[in-house]
């Protein structure tokens, strides 16, 4: 899972929200096109703030589908019922989708990793967490060790012991803590005549 796939180029508000869906022109009506363009906003590329907060009160309850999410506004707000795709109702849900998750992952301090990331955590020994999903649709979070191949140039990620690296750069990743030796970190609190390690100079 991975960060939203277009910064978003115009952001709307309540006021500006209601006016798209009840404006006839849709999307013209904002300056947008249908697809993206070299010059111009998608509209892929526009976010509805208001949308997004009145997604996340519903998720208070649980997971937020798209379809639940569209009907829900429109009730709220006394709109007439939209088709679920290709309308622009069901665009801006389906954008809130991926914003609100990009979102939510900066809140809780993930990042893209990129190489600078990899290079920090290969230089203090720190572990890159970096999250997932499983087969359930659930968040994972899965530690990869970082370091050098034999017979290649760079820094490769991996897990566990595991011989293949993993590609996580543009992944929400964030630095773990180093990994402790517990028992060695003990060994070390006990006097040495006391750990069975022989003393040679006493």
């Amino acid at each position: 899972m991975g960060f939203q796939r277009h910064t978003p180029q115009i952001v709307l508000d309540k006021e500006q929200t209601l006016a798209l869906l009840k404006d006839p022109r849709g999307w013209e009506s904002i300056g947008v096109t249908e697809e993206i363009t070299d010059d111009g906003i998608s509209k892929w590329k526009v976010k509805s703030q208001y949308l997004c907060d009145f997604m996340d009160e519903m998720e208070k309850d649980g997971f937020v589908y798209n379809v639940a999410a569209l009907r829900a506004f429109e009730k709220a707000h006394g709109l007439e019922p939209s088709p679920e795709n290709g309308s622009v109702l069901s665009v801006l849900v389906y954008n809130a989708q991926d914003f609100r998750r990009h979102d939510r992952l900066v809140r809780e301090g993930w990042t893209p990793c990129d190489d600078a990331m990899m290079l920090r955590a290969y230089q203090t020994g720190r572990p890159i967490i970096a999250q997932g999903e499983n087969m359930i649709g659930g968040t994972v979070a899965n530690g990869f060790k970082v370091r050098k191949m034999k017979g290649a140039i760079g820094l490769y990620a991996f897990r566990g012991r595991e011989r293949k690296p993993f590609n996580l750069r543009g992944m929400p990743c964030k630095l773990g803590e180093i990994e402790v030796d517990v028992q060695k970190q003990a060994e070390q609190a006990v006097p040495p005549e006391q750990s069975g390690i022989q003393v040679l100079f006493a």
